[in-house]
């Protein structure tokens, strides 16, 4: 049962739209930071728009969140708090908050500061001093990010990867801090794909974008909820959702080992007619665990993308939402 604070806000019928900013905040392992990211929030929205919101949405987290997002409600009206059932992961809880949303523009922010709530400022500038007109999609990109030299070197490799394998360039310095208008959340919300990351979904939906750049901050407290083993689930779920790219290449992989198959006999049969051919066990061996590791990586991958179409044709939510305060979802 929802509390007495979870009633809807009034509807602006003047103007067509309720909100100017609605901020989406997914929050996993983020409790320690809430209080200061509400607080700096309501200091920068309250200079740039008449009307804003903050969506708080609990992932789930190990730290319980819910009840300093209740206590943050309680005191601050513009605050709308979503928890979901078990946790969903990071773009499902952003997917979550936009189902929500009001603003008649959106923006999406970490809940760990380390992407400041004030570059939200910066990013609505792109939007009045263009008048709305240049550009739907404002992107960040971060000059200085502060990380560790050997995940430096794997973030630029699997970037460069993703985008060789994609339908357009992946930049790894664009992050979630984006700012976007209500038509693009919108075409955002009606797609349909479990398997989603919210910088390259953005790309794909087009319209007119623009990218400014950023200092982004070093963790305040605590560690990164991206372990190792979440960052190689959220490559590879990244690499299957961008396009079929990686299946065409496993066809050009087969095609290309063929070719080598035929032409390697080619070579023994004339070798055998010529001089004779000293037995090479060890040449067998080898070429048979390449050949073989080769088939098992690409029967492995196309079960990839049969377990995801799978996930995909049994039609289930997204996300689940379990509570909520003030979120006015079908307004």
């Amino acid at each position: 049962m929802q509390s007495a604070t979870d009633q809807a806000l009034p509807v602006d019928q003047s103007t067509g739209t309720t909100i100017d900013i609605s901020v989406v905040v997914p929050l996993y392992g983020c409790t320690p930071f809430i209080e200061e990211l509400c607080r700096r929030l309501s200091e920068t929205l309250s200079r740039i728009v008449a009307r804003y919101e903050i969506i708080l949405v609990d992932d789930c987290g190990p730290d319980d969140a819910w009840p300093v997002i209740q206590a943050q409600a309680a005191r601050m009206p513009e605050i709308h708090g979503i928890r979901l059932s078990r946790n969903f992961g990071q773009h499902a809880a952003i997917g979550a908050g936009l189902s929500v949303s009001r603003g008649a523009w959106i923006a999406v922010l970490d809940g760990d500061l380390q992407d400041p709530p004030e570059e939200i400022a910066r990013l609505y500038e792109q939007v009045r001093e263009q008048g709305g007109s240049e550009a739907d999609i404002i992107f960040a990109r971060r000059r200085r990010r502060p990380e560790t030299l050997s995940r430096r070197i794997a973030s630029r490799a699997y970037f460069r990867l993703l985008s060789a394998l994609s339908d357009s360039a992946i930049d790894g310095r664009e992050g979630s801090l984006t700012l976007f208008s209500r038509k693009v959340a919108d075409a955002y919300s009606a797609v349909s794909d479990q398997d989603r990351h919210h910088v390259m979904l953005l790309r794909w939906l087009g319209f007119r974008q623009v990218t400014i750049e950023y200092d982004q901050d070093s963790r305040k407290e605590g560690l990164s909820s991206y372990t190792l083993a979440k960052l190689l689930n959220s490559a590879i779920r990244g690499l299957l959702f961008t396009s079929t790219k990686l299946l065409r290449a496993i066809v050009y992989t087969g095609i290309l080992s063929s070719l080598l198959g035929f032409l390697l006999a080619g070579v023994i049969i004339v070798r055998y007619f010529i001089q004779d051919i000293t037995p090479g066990w060890t040449s067998l061996a080898v070429i048979q665990l390449v050949v073989g590791g080769a088939i098992i990586v690409c029967v492995g991958t196309v079960g990839m993308y049969v377990g995801r179409i799978f996930d995909q044709v049994r039609g289930r939510p997204l996300f689940v939402i379990d509570r909520a305060i003030r979120p006015d979802p079908f307004e």
